[in-house]
This record gives C-alpha cells, sequence and structure tokens, in this order.
C-alpha cells in the first residue's frame, strides 16, 4: 500500500489530498486497510482514514495454489484445477508456461463441460520441496496472465504426517519419576492424549511395514506406536528437560530400504513466568520516581511536604496528627 499526500503544508480554511494506492494482487473477498494521518494539529494531531472494499476476482486459477503434499521419488501424479471469476465464461487460456517444464507440465480439458486445466508433476530420484509455478494467457485485457503456484514434497514411500513436531512443556506434564513416565507411555499410550504429541505415518505405495522403536541421539524424547488398519500413530513426549532446543527423532522400521524416518523437533528449553497482577490498589514502582505510599481508606489524606530547595520551609501542624518533618537536600553540617 502507497500513501501520497498533495501537500505537507495546508494553510488554515485550506485542504488537502490523500491518495491511496492499494494492491489487491493475490487477494480475494473483504479488505480492510487503515491510514494514520499525523499533524500539528492541537485538536486533532492524529486522524485513522479507514478503508473498506471487496475484492472481485475476474479470473483466477481454482485454486490458486495447488498442494500435492508427499509424492514418492520417480512417481508421476496429476490434478485438476478448475478457472474461476466473475469473466470465467469469456476466459480464454491462450497458452500454458511452467517455470518447471521438465517436471511440471499442464494442457486444457474440459470438465462436466466448462473449461479446466490437468496440473501433471513428475518427481525426480532426490527427495526435496516442491515449488513451481504455472502461468496462464489469457484473451482478457486484465489480467492478462494468471497464476497457479504448485508446491509439496518428494519422499521416499514411508512419510510420517508432519515433518516437524513442537513440545510445548517440560518433561511429561505430569508429576513423578522417569521410569514412572516411562512405563506410562510403553504400556498405555491411549492416556497420553494431554501430553503426548501424535503422529502418523503410512506408505504412499500402500505396502506393510512395521514400526520397530522410536529413538532419540540427545535422549530428550521417548515414545511408542500402534498400529491402525494400514497406517501406524506414533506418540512421542518429552523424557526430560532438554539442554537445546532443537533435535531429530528415528522411528525405526522394518524396511531394508527405508529402515529409519527422520523427524525434526522443538522443544522450549525454559517455562515462561505466568504472569501476574499486583493487588488491587498497588502499583509497582518505576524507575527515577518514588514508589507510591498505599494507605487504607480509614486513614484519611496523606500529609506530605515537598520543600522548595530556594524557600525556608517551616514543618506544619495539625491537630491530631505528627508533624511532617520537611525533607531537607544536605545534611546539616557540625559547627567547628
Amino acid at each position: 500500500m502507497a500513501t501520497v499526500v498533495s501537500a505537507t503544508e495546508i494553510p488554515p480554511g485550506g485542504e488537502g489530498k490523500i491518495k491511496v494506492k492499494v494492491s489487491t494482487r493475490g487477494r480475494k473477498g473483504n479488505l480492510r486497510k487503515t491510514v494514520v494521518v499525523q499533524s500539528n494539529d492541537p485538536q486533532q494531531p492524529r486522524y485513522v482514514l479507514k478503508i473498506k472494499g471487496i475484492v472481485e476476482v475476474i479470473a483466477a486459477f481454482d485454486p490458486d495454489r495447488l498442494n500435492l503434499k508427499n509424492i514418492a521419488k520417480g512417481k508421476t501424479v496429476s490434478q485438476t484445477v478448475k478457472l474461476s471469476g466473475s469473466e470465467a465464461d469469456k476466459l480464454k487460456i491462450t497458452e500454458l508456461v511452467s517455470s518447471k517444464p521438465e517436471e511440471l507440465t499442464a494442457k486444457l480439458i474440459e470438465e462436466e463441460g466448462k473449461p479446466a486445466v490437468l496440473v501433471t508433476f513428475k518427481a525426480g530420484d532426490q527427495a526435496g520441496r516442491i515449488s513451481a509455478r504455472l502461468t496462464g494467457k489469457t484473451n482478457l485485457k486484465a489480467p492478462q496472465e494468471i497464476f497457479l503456484y504448485v508446491y509439496g514434497q518428494i519422499t521416499d514411500d514411508l512419510v510420517a504426517e508432519r515433518p516437524f513436531v513442537f513440545f510445548p512443556g517440560h518433561a511429561g506434564g505430569e508429576s513423578g519419576s522417569l521410569l514412572a513416565q516411562t512405563a506410562s507411555i510403553l504400556t498405555a499410550p491411549l492416556k497420553m492424549k494431554n501430553h503426548a504429541v501424535k503422529l502418523k505415518v503410512s506408505s504412499l505405495a500402500g505396502k506393510v511395514f512395521k514400526i520397530t522403536g522410536v529413538e532419540d541421539p540427545e535422549g530428550n524424547v521417548i515414545g511408542t506406536a500402534m498400529q491402525e488398519n494400514e497406517e501406524w500413530q506414533v506418540y512421542l513426549m518429552l523424557a526430560k528437560k532438554p539442554k537445546a532446543p532443537r533435535g531429530i527423532i528415528r522411528i525405526l522400521t522394518d524396511r531394508d530400504d527405508q529402515p529409519a524416518i527422520e523427524v525434526r523437533y522443538n522443544a522450549r528449553t525454559s517455562l515462561r513466568p505466568v504472569p501476574t497482577r499486583p493487588p488491587p490498589g498497588i502499583r509497582p514502582g518505576q524507575p527515577g520516581r518514588h514508589t507510591p505510599v498505599i494507605r487504607s481508606k480509614k486513614d484519611g489524606r496523606v500529609l506530605r511536604q515537598i520543600p522548595n530547595l530556594r524557600q525556608k520551609v517551616k514543618p506544619l501542624k495539625l491537630p491530631g496528627r505528627k508533624t511532617v518533618v520537611p525533607i531537607k537536600k544536605h545534611p546539616p553540617q557540625p559547627k567547628k
């Protein structure tokens, strides 16, 4: 968003203009923006302009971001992407350009009597992330090009639901010895829903496999696994407070071609202090200022005498009250 003012100085009774330019690329639906105008006006030095609107999609891929998720090495997957927008009936794709033509290809097809695009991705032999873009050139004046972003992950046959897990708390989350926590995990994983991280492991080709164990080289994470149909559910939990916040978990299998699946994890090494509020009527002392004196309502008003260093101040005397001695900047020096 860019903002331009017609003049920085406006005379009394005059007026100026503020030009706001908002980019709607990649947006659709409701749009809300704010512009803060600051000036030397004593009555209103700060004024907030609110911009509201609805971004109308003329032509676009639906969806405009295609997640292929996990693809096995050397495999080919295809998905159909529709075309949408207010001018979708008049839209014609004249050309499809891929940022990675060796891996990502596309062609125009018809689905239910409407134009669509068949996207095909061929995975290589190396594991890694997928990131490519498909550009469609249109016959419209605007937009002349529409974009489809394709992403995912190339992996082996056995794949974990997530390549990364996070442990928000400390070891176990319950009181008790480490031995008791370990026994609880290995014997009754279904009782650990409040403290364990659940991770699903499956085979992309639908092959039968077995998880034989879970290990952490640092010894911070322990876990177990249970089979559910053709998939396995792995339960992970911290066994102790980790020294380093990051590590790698190895999920062991009985497959010779893939004996282990590595999953990265992040753990909180220290708990955040719980924010506490002071009791009602008490404020914490501020640096450079005197700590306020808190008195009950029955005590009445507090008498305090702050002397003026340029004048001589006499002690105040009130009936039924003790004399308040003024504060002196320098203590009296003894006479020689």
